[in-house]
Protein backbone atom coordinates (compact mmCIF):
# COMPACT_ATOMS: atom_id res chain seq x y z
CA UNK A 1 0.00 0.00 0.00
CA UNK A 2 2.08 3.07 -1.39
CA UNK A 3 -1.08 5.74 -0.56
CA UNK A 4 -2.71 5.62 3.02
CA UNK A 5 -6.46 7.55 2.67
CA UNK A 6 -8.34 9.33 5.69
CA UNK A 7 -11.70 10.95 5.34
CA UNK A 8 -11.62 13.90 8.26
CA UNK A 9 -14.60 14.92 9.35
CA UNK A 10 -15.64 17.03 12.56
CA UNK A 11 -17.70 19.34 14.63
CA UNK A 12 -20.76 18.47 12.65
CA UNK A 13 -23.15 18.99 15.74
CA UNK A 14 -26.08 16.70 14.33
CA UNK A 15 -29.14 18.62 16.02
CA UNK A 16 -33.31 17.38 15.42
CA UNK A 17 -34.36 20.43 13.86
CA UNK A 18 -35.06 21.35 10.36
CA UNK A 19 -31.94 21.40 8.90
CA UNK A 20 -33.03 23.90 5.71
CA UNK A 21 -33.71 26.43 8.06
CA UNK A 22 -31.59 29.63 8.99
CA UNK A 23 -31.50 28.95 12.91
CA UNK A 24 -30.70 25.47 12.99
CA UNK A 25 -27.48 24.48 14.34
CA UNK A 26 -26.08 22.10 11.67
CA UNK A 27 -26.90 20.78 8.38
CA UNK A 28 -27.22 17.27 10.14
CA UNK A 29 -29.99 16.89 11.77
CA UNK A 30 -32.34 13.67 12.51
CA UNK A 31 -34.78 14.63 10.22
CA UNK A 32 -32.39 14.10 7.38
CA UNK A 33 -32.92 16.11 4.39
CA UNK A 34 -35.97 18.10 6.19
CA UNK A 35 -39.50 18.13 4.67
CA UNK A 36 -37.86 19.87 1.87
CA UNK A 37 -36.00 17.04 0.55
CA UNK A 38 -32.62 19.03 0.36
CA UNK A 39 -29.62 17.65 -0.64
CA UNK A 40 -27.72 16.04 2.69
CA UNK A 41 -24.52 16.66 3.78
CA UNK A 42 -23.63 13.00 4.86
CA UNK A 43 -25.05 10.49 1.39
CA UNK A 44 -23.67 13.61 -0.65
CA UNK A 45 -20.19 13.63 0.91
CA UNK A 46 -20.05 9.26 0.72
CA UNK A 47 -21.46 9.98 -2.95
CA UNK A 48 -18.43 12.67 -3.38
CA UNK A 49 -15.32 10.57 -1.95
CA UNK A 50 -16.75 7.41 -3.96
CA UNK A 51 -16.19 9.40 -7.09
CA UNK A 52 -13.44 10.85 -5.99
CA UNK A 53 -11.56 7.89 -4.90
CA UNK A 54 -13.63 4.68 -4.61
CA UNK A 55 -12.12 4.29 -0.78
CA UNK A 56 -10.53 5.15 1.72
CA UNK A 57 -8.88 3.22 4.50
CA UNK A 58 -9.79 4.64 7.90
CA UNK A 59 -12.90 7.39 8.27
CA UNK A 60 -11.98 9.60 11.52
CA UNK A 61 -14.73 11.96 13.39
CA UNK A 62 -12.93 14.98 15.44
CA UNK A 63 -15.63 15.36 18.05
CA UNK A 64 -18.95 17.38 18.92
CA UNK A 65 -20.57 14.70 16.85
CA UNK A 66 -24.34 16.19 18.08
CA UNK A 67 -25.51 19.81 19.67
CA UNK A 68 -25.21 20.04 23.28
CA UNK A 69 -25.23 16.41 24.32
CA UNK A 70 -28.78 15.58 22.51
CA UNK A 71 -29.26 11.98 22.75
CA UNK A 72 -31.09 11.69 19.67
CA UNK A 73 -28.01 13.73 17.82
CA UNK A 74 -25.71 10.86 19.43
CA UNK A 75 -27.51 8.25 18.04
CA UNK A 76 -28.40 9.20 14.33
CA UNK A 77 -24.98 10.27 13.78
CA UNK A 78 -23.47 7.06 15.46
CA UNK A 79 -25.22 5.18 12.62
CA UNK A 80 -24.51 7.69 9.97
CA UNK A 81 -20.33 7.49 10.15
CA UNK A 82 -20.57 3.95 10.15
CA UNK A 83 -22.79 3.59 7.25
CA UNK A 84 -19.89 6.15 5.74
CA UNK A 85 -17.15 3.79 6.78
CA UNK A 86 -19.18 0.71 4.89
CA UNK A 87 -19.69 2.47 2.08
CA UNK A 88 -16.15 3.55 1.73
CA UNK A 89 -15.17 0.39 2.58
CA UNK A 90 -12.50 1.88 5.54
CA UNK A 91 -10.46 -0.94 7.53
CA UNK A 92 -11.55 1.32 11.18
CA UNK A 93 -13.61 4.11 12.30
CA UNK A 94 -12.16 6.29 14.61
CA UNK A 95 -14.57 8.75 16.85
CA UNK A 96 -13.46 10.75 19.86
CA UNK A 97 -15.74 13.06 21.58
CA UNK A 98 -16.01 16.65 21.93
CA UNK A 99 -16.90 19.30 24.74
CA UNK A 100 -21.24 18.92 23.21
CA UNK A 101 -20.97 15.34 23.47
CA UNK A 102 -20.64 15.36 26.85
CA UNK A 103 -23.75 16.26 29.14
CA UNK A 104 -21.42 18.43 31.52
CA UNK A 105 -24.43 20.63 32.40
CA UNK A 106 -26.66 17.57 33.21
CA UNK A 107 -29.22 18.76 30.90
CA UNK A 108 -30.44 15.03 29.75
CA UNK A 109 -28.57 12.82 32.74
CA UNK A 110 -27.97 14.07 36.69
CA UNK A 111 -25.13 11.49 37.58
CA UNK A 112 -23.29 10.67 34.32
CA UNK A 113 -22.03 13.36 31.58
CA UNK A 114 -21.18 10.70 29.47
CA UNK A 115 -23.53 7.56 29.26
CA UNK A 116 -25.33 8.52 26.49
CA UNK A 117 -22.02 8.41 24.25
CA UNK A 118 -21.31 4.95 26.12
CA UNK A 119 -24.63 3.10 25.06
CA UNK A 120 -24.93 4.86 21.65
CA UNK A 121 -21.05 4.18 21.01
CA UNK A 122 -20.37 1.06 23.01
CA UNK A 123 -16.72 0.30 20.82
CA UNK A 124 -15.44 3.55 20.90
CA UNK A 125 -13.01 5.26 19.79
CA UNK A 126 -12.15 2.11 17.26
CA UNK A 127 -15.75 1.84 16.05
CA UNK A 128 -15.75 -2.27 14.81
CA UNK A 129 -17.61 -1.84 10.98
CA UNK A 130 -19.27 -4.87 9.63
CA UNK A 131 -17.42 -8.19 9.63
CA UNK A 132 -14.61 -7.02 12.01
CA UNK A 133 -14.22 -8.46 15.90
CA UNK A 134 -15.83 -6.23 18.60
CA UNK A 135 -13.74 -7.72 21.20
CA UNK A 136 -10.36 -5.78 20.54
CA UNK A 137 -12.25 -2.03 20.03
CA UNK A 138 -13.79 -3.09 23.75
CA UNK A 139 -11.05 -3.27 24.96
CA UNK A 140 -9.96 0.26 23.54
CA UNK A 141 -13.09 1.86 24.35
CA UNK A 142 -12.41 0.14 27.95
CA UNK A 143 -9.27 2.07 28.11
CA UNK A 144 -10.28 5.00 26.49
CA UNK A 145 -12.95 6.15 29.14
CA UNK A 146 -10.51 4.97 32.20
CA UNK A 147 -7.45 6.62 30.94
CA UNK A 148 -9.18 8.98 28.66
CA UNK A 149 -6.65 8.07 25.55
CA UNK A 150 -6.22 4.90 24.06
CA UNK A 151 -3.73 3.39 21.02
CA UNK A 152 -4.20 1.15 18.45
CA UNK A 153 -2.14 -0.27 15.25
CA UNK A 154 -3.42 -1.53 11.87
CA UNK A 155 -0.10 -2.62 10.29
CA UNK A 156 1.95 0.23 9.24
CA UNK A 157 -0.29 2.89 10.79
CA UNK A 158 -0.37 3.65 14.36
CA UNK A 159 -3.27 5.90 15.97
CA UNK A 160 -3.58 7.41 19.29
CA UNK A 161 -6.78 8.95 20.75
CA UNK A 162 -7.00 11.38 23.07
CA UNK A 163 -10.53 12.65 24.82
CA UNK A 164 -9.45 16.26 25.90
CA UNK A 165 -12.93 16.97 27.11
CA UNK A 166 -12.32 13.99 29.92
CA UNK A 167 -13.42 16.53 32.59
CA UNK A 168 -15.99 18.39 31.09
CA UNK A 169 -18.52 18.15 34.13
CA UNK A 170 -16.26 18.30 36.68
CA UNK A 171 -13.83 20.99 37.99
CA UNK A 172 -14.41 24.34 40.39
CA UNK A 173 -17.42 26.06 39.33
CA UNK A 174 -15.32 29.32 39.51
CA UNK A 175 -13.50 27.60 36.36
CA UNK A 176 -15.55 25.32 34.51
CA UNK A 177 -13.94 22.71 32.80
CA UNK A 178 -16.00 22.68 30.40
CA UNK A 179 -14.35 26.22 28.65
CA UNK A 180 -11.39 24.01 27.74
CA UNK A 181 -9.71 20.95 26.56
CA UNK A 182 -7.37 19.35 29.01
CA UNK A 183 -4.91 16.75 28.71
CA UNK A 184 -3.59 16.04 32.62
CA UNK A 185 -0.14 15.26 33.53
CA UNK A 186 -1.28 11.07 34.43
CA UNK A 187 -2.35 11.42 30.57
CA UNK A 188 0.92 12.59 29.82
CA UNK A 189 2.86 9.85 31.38
CA UNK A 190 0.42 7.06 29.81
CA UNK A 191 1.02 8.62 26.22
CA UNK A 192 4.80 8.52 27.07
CA UNK A 193 4.82 4.96 28.73
CA UNK A 194 2.27 3.61 25.65
CA UNK A 195 4.52 4.84 23.43
CA UNK A 196 8.10 3.57 24.95
CA UNK A 197 6.64 0.06 25.15
CA UNK A 198 5.81 -0.07 21.49
CA UNK A 199 9.12 -0.69 19.76
CA UNK A 200 6.98 -1.27 15.88
CA UNK A 201 7.87 0.85 12.87
CA UNK A 202 4.98 3.12 11.55
CA UNK A 203 5.00 4.78 8.53
CA UNK A 204 1.89 6.53 9.46
CA UNK A 205 1.46 8.06 13.28
CA UNK A 206 -1.96 9.54 13.69
CA UNK A 207 -3.00 11.23 16.92
CA UNK A 208 -6.45 12.55 17.58
CA UNK A 209 -8.18 14.82 19.00
CA UNK A 210 -11.25 17.51 19.75
CA UNK A 211 -9.69 21.05 20.99
CA UNK A 212 -6.55 22.04 19.75
CA UNK A 213 -2.90 21.83 21.59
CA UNK A 214 -1.50 24.83 19.85
CA UNK A 215 -3.19 28.54 19.64
CA UNK A 216 -5.28 28.95 16.67
CA UNK A 217 -6.88 31.98 17.21
CA UNK A 218 -7.17 34.71 14.82
CA UNK A 219 -5.43 37.92 15.29
CA UNK A 220 -6.87 39.94 18.47
CA UNK A 221 -9.20 37.34 18.87
CA UNK A 222 -9.55 35.92 22.79
CA UNK A 223 -10.44 32.39 23.37
CA UNK A 224 -9.21 30.55 26.24
CA UNK A 225 -10.31 26.86 24.76
CA UNK A 226 -6.81 25.39 23.82
CA UNK A 227 -6.05 22.11 25.12
CA UNK A 228 -4.58 22.68 28.65
CA UNK A 229 -1.13 20.45 28.34
CA UNK A 230 -1.35 20.73 24.64
CA UNK A 231 2.39 22.24 24.49
CA UNK A 232 3.22 18.98 26.52
CA UNK A 233 1.60 17.13 24.24
CA UNK A 234 3.43 18.64 21.54
CA UNK A 235 6.79 18.36 23.14
CA UNK A 236 6.36 14.78 23.42
CA UNK A 237 5.42 13.99 19.86
CA UNK A 238 8.24 16.27 18.72
CA UNK A 239 11.17 14.28 20.85
CA UNK A 240 11.85 12.30 18.20
CA UNK A 241 11.81 8.98 19.82
CA UNK A 242 8.65 7.70 18.60
CA UNK A 243 8.23 8.36 14.89
CA UNK A 244 7.06 11.78 13.34
CA UNK A 245 3.45 12.60 13.66
CA UNK A 246 0.25 13.83 12.22
CA UNK A 247 -2.48 15.58 14.42
CA UNK A 248 -6.18 16.28 13.89
CA UNK A 249 -8.36 17.97 16.09
CA UNK A 250 -11.15 20.03 15.36
CA UNK A 251 -13.27 22.43 18.01
CA UNK A 252 -12.30 25.48 16.72
CA UNK A 253 -13.97 25.55 13.45
CA UNK A 254 -11.59 26.83 11.58
CA UNK A 255 -9.65 24.89 9.22
CA UNK A 256 -5.84 25.09 9.18
CA UNK A 257 -2.55 22.99 8.22
CA UNK A 258 0.66 23.56 9.74
CA UNK A 259 4.09 22.40 11.64
CA UNK A 260 3.86 22.68 15.05
CA UNK A 261 7.04 24.48 16.85
CA UNK A 262 9.72 22.18 17.55
CA UNK A 263 13.19 20.79 17.48
CA UNK A 264 13.66 17.50 16.67
CA UNK A 265 10.18 16.22 14.89
CA UNK A 266 7.54 18.63 15.11
CA UNK A 267 4.03 17.45 13.94
CA UNK A 268 2.16 18.31 11.37
CA UNK A 269 -1.37 19.71 12.57
CA UNK A 270 -4.66 19.61 10.74
CA UNK A 271 -7.09 21.99 12.10
CA UNK A 272 -10.09 20.52 10.46
CA UNK A 273 -13.18 22.76 9.39
CA UNK A 274 -16.86 22.22 11.14
CA UNK A 275 -18.36 19.71 8.67
CA UNK A 276 -21.68 21.47 9.12
CA UNK A 277 -22.68 23.70 11.93
CA UNK A 278 -24.19 25.97 10.92
CA UNK A 279 -22.29 29.72 9.52
CA UNK A 280 -24.96 31.71 11.83
CA UNK A 281 -22.53 30.32 14.38
CA UNK A 282 -20.18 33.83 15.45
CA UNK A 283 -17.37 31.00 16.20
CA UNK A 284 -17.31 29.19 12.69
CA UNK A 285 -15.84 31.88 9.62
CA UNK A 286 -14.55 29.33 7.66
CA UNK A 287 -16.53 27.41 5.76
CA UNK A 288 -18.17 24.00 6.24
CA UNK A 289 -15.80 21.62 5.12
CA UNK A 290 -14.51 18.10 5.14
CA UNK A 291 -10.90 16.51 4.30
CA UNK A 292 -8.77 13.52 2.82
CA UNK A 293 -5.41 13.04 4.22
CA UNK A 294 -3.30 11.06 1.58
CA UNK A 295 0.29 9.67 3.02
CA UNK A 296 1.84 9.46 0.28
CA UNK A 297 4.77 6.39 0.95
CA UNK A 298 6.49 6.49 -2.36
CA UNK A 299 7.07 10.52 -2.66
CA UNK A 300 8.11 10.44 1.21
CA UNK A 301 11.05 7.44 0.09
CA UNK A 302 11.93 9.24 -2.99
CA UNK A 303 12.76 12.51 -1.60
CA UNK A 304 14.02 11.43 1.62
CA UNK A 305 11.15 13.01 4.00
CA UNK A 306 9.55 11.37 7.06
CA UNK A 307 6.69 11.87 6.03
CA UNK A 308 4.74 13.62 2.61
CA UNK A 309 1.40 13.85 1.28
CA UNK A 310 -2.16 15.93 0.57
CA UNK A 311 -4.67 17.29 2.14
CA UNK A 312 -7.63 17.81 -0.12
CA UNK A 313 -10.79 19.94 1.05
CA UNK A 314 -14.50 20.03 -0.12
CA UNK A 315 -16.81 22.61 0.82
CA UNK A 316 -20.42 23.11 1.52
CA UNK A 317 -22.74 24.25 -0.47
CA UNK A 318 -26.50 24.76 1.00
CA UNK A 319 -28.78 23.13 -1.05
CA UNK A 320 -26.32 22.25 -4.08
CA UNK A 321 -24.05 19.60 -2.13
CA UNK A 322 -20.00 19.27 -1.90
CA UNK A 323 -17.78 21.01 -4.08
CA UNK A 324 -13.76 21.69 -4.26
CA UNK A 325 -12.75 23.93 -2.00
CA UNK A 326 -11.50 27.42 -3.25
CA UNK A 327 -10.36 30.59 -1.76
CA UNK A 328 -11.87 30.13 2.07
CA UNK A 329 -11.36 27.70 4.39
CA UNK A 330 -8.70 25.09 3.28
CA UNK A 331 -8.06 25.13 -0.52
CA UNK A 332 -8.82 22.22 -2.23
CA UNK A 333 -5.20 20.60 -2.34
CA UNK A 334 -2.52 21.29 0.40
CA UNK A 335 0.68 19.47 0.38
CA UNK A 336 2.56 18.76 3.80
CA UNK A 337 6.55 17.25 4.00
CA UNK A 338 8.41 19.68 2.73
CA UNK A 339 10.11 21.36 5.26
CA UNK A 340 13.17 23.59 3.45
CA UNK A 341 13.63 26.96 2.44
CA UNK A 342 10.85 28.15 0.00
CA UNK A 343 13.27 30.27 -2.22
CA UNK A 344 16.06 27.61 -2.90
CA UNK A 345 13.26 25.80 -4.07
CA UNK A 346 12.00 28.85 -6.16
CA UNK A 347 15.45 29.14 -7.45
CA UNK A 348 15.85 25.79 -8.36
CA UNK A 349 12.32 25.38 -10.11
CA UNK A 350 13.12 28.88 -12.46
CA UNK A 351 16.91 27.22 -13.43
CA UNK A 352 14.69 24.01 -14.49
CA UNK A 353 12.42 25.73 -16.49
CA UNK A 354 14.42 29.04 -18.24
CA UNK A 355 17.12 26.07 -18.99
CA UNK A 356 14.52 24.14 -21.58
CA UNK A 357 15.74 24.21 -25.60
CA UNK A 358 14.07 25.39 -27.14
CA UNK A 359 12.37 27.87 -24.56
CA UNK A 360 8.78 27.24 -23.92
CA UNK A 361 5.68 29.79 -23.60
CA UNK A 362 4.44 28.33 -20.50
CA UNK A 363 4.68 24.75 -18.55
CA UNK A 364 1.47 22.85 -17.14
CA UNK A 365 1.60 22.81 -13.53
CA UNK A 366 1.69 18.65 -13.61
CA UNK A 367 4.89 19.04 -15.48
CA UNK A 368 6.30 21.54 -13.12
CA UNK A 369 5.64 19.17 -10.34
CA UNK A 370 6.51 16.16 -12.03
CA UNK A 371 10.03 17.71 -11.69
CA UNK A 372 10.05 18.92 -8.80
CA UNK A 373 7.96 16.34 -6.63
CA UNK A 374 8.68 17.90 -3.71
CA UNK A 375 6.25 20.88 -4.81
CA UNK A 376 3.91 18.38 -4.37
CA UNK A 377 4.86 18.58 -0.19
CA UNK A 378 4.52 22.37 0.28
CA UNK A 379 1.82 23.71 2.69
CA UNK A 380 -0.24 26.17 1.34
CA UNK A 381 1.61 29.84 2.94
CA UNK A 382 4.83 27.73 1.54
CA UNK A 383 3.64 27.06 -2.23
CA UNK A 384 2.36 31.13 -1.92
CA UNK A 385 5.58 32.10 -1.31
CA UNK A 386 7.48 30.14 -4.03
CA UNK A 387 5.19 31.38 -6.55
CA UNK A 388 5.55 34.72 -5.56
CA UNK A 389 9.44 34.28 -5.71
CA UNK A 390 9.13 32.77 -9.12
CA UNK A 391 6.91 35.82 -10.27
CA UNK A 392 8.47 38.73 -8.91
CA UNK A 393 12.33 37.51 -8.88
CA UNK A 394 11.94 35.18 -12.15
CA UNK A 395 9.54 36.34 -13.99
CA UNK A 396 7.49 33.07 -14.14
CA UNK A 397 3.37 34.38 -14.02
CA UNK A 398 1.32 31.69 -12.45
CA UNK A 399 -1.46 31.13 -14.10
CA UNK A 400 -4.79 29.91 -11.77
CA UNK A 401 -8.36 28.44 -12.46
CA UNK A 402 -11.96 29.22 -11.21
CA UNK A 403 -10.63 28.15 -7.82
CA UNK A 404 -7.67 29.87 -7.74
CA UNK A 405 -5.33 26.67 -7.86
CA UNK A 406 -2.37 27.33 -10.21
CA UNK A 407 -2.75 25.59 -13.27
CA UNK A 408 0.60 26.92 -15.05
CA UNK A 409 3.60 28.75 -15.33
CA UNK A 410 4.10 31.03 -18.35
CA UNK A 411 7.74 32.01 -18.88
CA UNK A 412 8.87 35.37 -20.13
CA UNK A 413 9.77 35.62 -23.75
CA UNK A 414 13.74 36.84 -22.95
CA UNK A 415 13.68 33.43 -20.34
Amino acid sequence: MTKIRFLVVSDIHTCDEDPTTFKTPSYVSTQGAGPSGSVEPISALIKEVKREFGTVDFVVCAGDLTQQALPAGINYIASQLRLVATNLKAQNLIVINGNHDVDSRYKFNNFDPRGQLRQSLPDMPFISIPDEDISGSRVNHLEYFAEHLSMRTFGSVRIVAIDSAAFHGAGKPETPEYLHGRISPIMLRALEEKLQADNGQYDVNILLCHHHPLNNNLPGEIDSSEMDGGSALLEILDSGGFGDWFVIHGHKHRPRLRYAPGEVAPPVILSAASLSAQLADAQNRSPNQFHVVTFDLDLAKSLSFSMAGSVQSWSWVPGSGWYPASTDGLPSRAGFGFRGEPRSLATKLAATLKSVSPPRAFWEWAEVTALHPEVNALMPKSLEQVLSILENEHGLQPGRNSRQEVCQLGVPSNG
